[in-house]
């Protein structure tokens, strides 16, 4: 779910930073929209999503064998 609230914001933040020199945050956030729409603060949406059930899943996979080898937690 954080990504759906975040992605217009890392969108724009990132077009911010690439965009010329004197160019407002609400030119880039009007450009977008004329550009694409709303719906072209997601772009990128489903490619990110594809890779944060995997990399979170390899995440909490980590951070549970941590846990079992540094406090000998078992899931009994």
């Amino acid at each position: 779910m954080e990504w759906a609230v975040i992605m217009p914001i890392d969108t724009i933040k990132t077009r911010y930073t690439v965009a010329k020199q004197g160019t407002t945050v609400r030119e880039v956030v009007g450009g977008i929209i004329k550009e694409a729409g709303p719906i072209g603060l997601y772009k990128g949406f489903v490619p990110t999503m594809l890779r944060a059930f995997p990399a979170n899943g390899a995440a909490f996979g980590c951070i549970a064998l941590a846990e079992r080898y540094i406090f000998g937690k078992t899931d009994d």
